[in-house]
Formats: structure tokens, sequence, C-alpha cells
């Protein structure tokens, strides 16, 4: 059905309103029969882009028996309603969550794991799909959209807005959150999941070290659809080599450039603990060779 046309809408609409009535039905029965069964669950990844979400989602989705994991990059919002255990990835629901809990009518435990990496290696990469450009800036980044015309869109996703959207998110109530740092997921991804389920109550069946023996289970697959963002999301394992990056000659203009023009970056990276003052940056004021310095301790 194209989206031209005028019924189209009026269609979707009414079938997403009686998928949720049977949703509530199904609901309903369900407590009638185990009222004092757990509350359903929502799970969902979001945070930078960047930031190890694809990566984490098939770890989880490898490992974790019993959740509906949702095609990538879908709305958690487009799930809640459904009367399951539902999982979802999308960075840029992090910005969404007031109106999660607002739309949460089954009453889930909503467990939200947010990623965030180095702001300097978010800078310097890129995107499969752009690879001539840096894709995050700070005060914005590049978004293909696909379809039937296929293109490539400036966003106001960046690293400020997005800063702003967890500041955000930790005054949403009806939710727990997790903070995860990209680094600790490729250094120590058996050590992620302890924690994990520790502080999710979550149970795995299956190892985040050896996601790339099951491919079967991963939430993203390359299918031909699309292109593949990252072969090693399907059939790697672990690269813990991808951290720091950001410090090879290569990226020195755009580190500069970048920091230069937006000083708050310094900020981010205090506060993300990644630094605890800007003497790293010396080298780039003045040209000297880069020393490198050991970040702060995570708090």
């Amino acid at each position: 059905m194209s989206h031209l046309d005028p019924t189209w809408s009026v269609r979707r609409r009414l079938r997403r309103w009686l998928d949720i009535r049977i949703q509530l039905r199904k609901a309903r029965q369900d407590r009638r029969l185990r009222p004092d069964a757990p509350p359903k669950r929502q799970l969902v990844v979001c945070g930078y882009p960047r930031s190890g979400t694809s990566l984490l989602y098939n770890m989880l989705s490898s490992s974790l028996d019993g959740f509906l994991f949702e095609e990538f990059e879908t709305r958690a919002r487009k799930s809640i309603w459904k009367y399951e255990d539902c999982a979802s990835k999308r960075p840029r629901d992090i910005g969404d969550l007031a109106e999660l809990v607002r739309e949460n009518v089954h009453g889930k435990r909503i467990s939200v794991i947010v990623m965030i990496r180095d702001v300097r290696d978010v800078i310097t990469s890129t995107h499969a799909q752009i690879p001539d450009r840096y894709y995050v800036d700070y005060d914005g980044r590049w978004a293909p959209r696909t379809g039937r015309a296929p293109r490539i869109e400036r966003t106001g996703d960046g690293v400020a807005s997005i800063e702003a959207a967890i500041d955000r998110a930790r005054r949403v109530e009806g939710l727990e959150q997790i903070t995860l740092r990209y680094e600790d997921l490729v250094a120590s991804p058996g050590a992620v999941e302890a924690r994990l389920a520790r502080v999710l109550d979550l149970e795995f069946a299956g190892r985040f070290e050896e996601f790339h023996l099951v491919p079967e289970r991963h939430a993203y697959r390359y299918d031909g659809r699309r292109e593949v963002e990252d072969p090693g999301l399907e059939r790697s394992r672990v690269d813990s080599t991808r951290s720091g990056r950001w410090a090879g000659d290569e990226h020195r203009e755009r580190i500069r450039e970048q920091f230069d023009a937006h000083p708050e970056l310094f900020e981010v990276l205090r506060r993300r603990c990644y630094e605890s003052d800007d003497r790293w940056y010396e080298p780039y004021r003045t040209g000297a060779p880069r020393v490198s310095t050991s970040a702060a301790p995570e708090p």
C-alpha cells in the first residue's frame, strides 16, 4: 500500500488500535490466571551513536532467552504495548523515555541501558554508509535515509543534544537505568554481563564473549536488504583495539577543530571520567607529538 494513499494512514492506525486491544485482553486474562506473576519486561538499549549499542544488542539477543528482540532501530514505544518481554535498540530512544513511561499500559518493568563512549572516538567515527565524512559532530550528525529516495541528511543529534538527553533521562521516574561504557564492553564483556545480570535481574543462557558463535541468534544480521554497518557485528570476536583510535595522526586536525570550536567537549570528557584534566590536549595546542595519559578511574 502506497504511503501516498490517503486511506493508508487510517488503516495503519486502525490496525494498531486493534492490536493494542488484543494485547490488553491478553494481559487481563493472564493476570486473572497468574495474579502473582512478575511484570513483563521492556529492555531498552540507547545512548550515544557509535558507542556499541549494536554490539551490545547482538550480545543480548545471543544470550538472553524469553525476550522478543525487535528489528534493528525500532522505537521502544512501538513495543511497549505488547504484553510480552521485549527488547529494542535505538540510540535516539534516550530522548523518548518520558513518553515511554507514559505509554506503559501494562505496567512493565522498564530497564534502560545507556551506552556512552569516549567522545573523542565518537567525533572521529565514520559510518559504513557515509564513509567520506565524520559521522557525529558536537552540534549535529549525518544520517543516511533509506527508501525511495536514499539520501544523507544533517540532523541535530550531536554530542550536545545527546548529553542533554542523557541528563534529562536521569530525572525520568518509572524506570531503572544503568550506564555502560563502550570501552568496558569490549575490554571485559564477561564483567559487563555479570553487572547487567546483577543490577537488572537478567538471567543469561549464553556468554557475551561467545556471541559470535551463534550468529543465528543475532538481532542484527545482514540479510541483503541493506549494507551491514560493521561486519564485526555478525562474525568477529570482540575487538578491544577499537578503543582510542581517535589518537591516530589521521584524526589530529579533526580533534583540534572540534575541541577548539566547542570547548564544552572538555567538560564532557571530565564528567564521563575519561580525563581528569585538559593536559592531554597540550600537544594539539603546541603541535608537539602527543604523549598518552591515563584516563581518570571510573567512579
